[in-house]
């Protein structure tokens, strides 16, 4: 019996904010542990929220529902790795009083808008150790945004977050009033057939992209890439990773089995894994059950938390960046910024639509103005196929995700 702990440590100094003002502080602290006991083909979990959880018990009952939990795979071993970020966030040693002045300074230079959300520091520490030499290690410390601002006589608000190791008043106070003076400019799409751009961290149109790619469909032969591996299956400029990508997203280098997945050599190639590369299918994500039962690779898609056995599940992901600015990427035209959608559906053959009532139409270089409600629509198979426009890193402005990637989409005012 092979005994393997994951825990978990969360610290939340939390600032919200009403009216431009802030109106309440919290400190949330969420400690976790798990136990996992692998038994000659099963495996037994049982978590505590206790500081001073009783052992003992943990053990009684991971053992008791191992009965229940076949994993026919080894536990992960062999492997012991400890990465820190400890990144100085800002210069101002206070955090809610950089906050505070940051609101402050929001609502001084724009008097016309009201502020309003929520600002947390997170201090965070995620570890995975066993009897098998395995003893991983992520600590990290960043900021989490959440905020919007309004316009009295206006019913929309438009929203500004940010997750990131680095914060500046100064530069964060600019960005927001470019923002707000985009806001300012009633804008409408030029055409109505034309490329829109979401962030990276809207999950949302992926949303057929990974059903399909997951292990378990592609293996019964229930996905539209079932037998179509290593063919040409999307854009040939469209290459998408299973990423614990420290560097660029905020996330633990190991996934919930403790894998730790690199395709380079090179000790500072990104922790990584290609499903699709450069259009081919290259290998869909699963978990190590998965992966053995079907030949997959391993692709450090194993998710789950605490209490229950991992599963297949992409946390987090990565597109490969074709374009090193914005502009290169729209190629002259103007295109849509979607910051928020809603009424987003996906119909079973992968056609895709969504409303969005935050939007703005940009050259590229800067927002032209806000646009009025529209309706985007397309599918799966066009948004990554033959209307993919690439992606890159150049977002504008760092609250509205990591990286845009671009696609053509009918357009419909509403």
């Amino acid at each position: 019996m092979i005994k393997e702990f994951y825990k978990k440590r969360i610290k939340d100094q939390n600032v919200r904010f009403q009216d431009s003002s802030a109106i309440s502080e919290y400190l949330r602290e969420e400690n976790v542990i798990g136990l996992r006991l692998y038994v000659t083909g099963l495996i037994g979990v049982a978590g505590s929220i206790k500081k001073n959880c009783d052992f003992m018990d943990l053990e009684k009952r991971a053992l008791k529902n191992a009965k229940k939990n076949k994993y026919p795979v080894d536990s992960s071993n062999g492997l012991q790795q400890k990465i820190i970020y400890n990144y100085e966030i800002s210069s101002e040693k206070n955090y809610k009083e950089a906050m505070v002045t940051f609101v402050d300074d929001l609502k001084s230079k724009m008097p016309e808008y009201n502020f309003f959300g929520q600002i947390s520091l997170i201090d965070r520490e995620e570890s995975l150790k066993n009897d098998m030499s395995l003893n991983l290690h992520y600590v990290d410390h960043y900021v989490i945004m959440n905020m919007r601002f309004s316009k009295a006589g206006e019913t929309w608000s438009i929203p500004f977050t940010y997750r990131g190791r680095r914060f500046s008043r100064e530069v964060f106070t600019k960005i927001v009033s470019q923002i707000c003076d985009a806001c300012k400019v009633k804008a409408t799409p030029v055409k109505k057939r034309m490329p829109v751009l979401f962030s990276c961290s809207n999950r949302s149109p992926f949303n057929h992209l990974f059903c399909n790619l997951d292990g378990r469909k592609v293996g019964e032969g229930l996905s539209k890439f079932s037998f179509k591996m290593n063919q040409q299956v999307l854009n040939s400029k469209f290459t998408l990773f299973c990423s614990h990508d420290i560097e660029n997203i905020i996330t633990p280098f190991f996934d919930m089995e403790g894998s730790v997945v690199r395709t380079e050599d090179n000790p500072l190639s990104p922790f990584r894994y290609p499903l699709i590369k450069n259009g081919i299918f290259n290998a869909p994500f699963s978990d190590k059950v998965t992966a053995k039962k079907y030949n997959y690779p391993i692709t450090g898609s194993a998710i789950g938390a605490y209490n229950v056995p991992p599963f297949p599940g992409i946390s987090h992901f990565q597109l490969s960046t074709t374009h090193e600015k914005l502009h290169d990427l729209l190629c002259g035209e103007n295109g849509i910024l979607v910051i928020n959608a809603s009424n987003v559906y996906y119909g079973v053959d992968g056609e895709f639509s969504c409303i969005t009532k935050e939007a703005f139409l940009t050259n590229g270089d800067t927002l032209i103005g806000k646009l009025p409600p529209i309706k985007i629509s397309t599918s799966s198979e066009n948004m990554f196929g033959s209307d993919y426009l690439g992606c890159t890193r150049h977002v504008l402005y760092p609250m509205y995700g990591r990286e845009l990637f671009g696609f053509y989409s009918n357009v419909e005012l509403l």
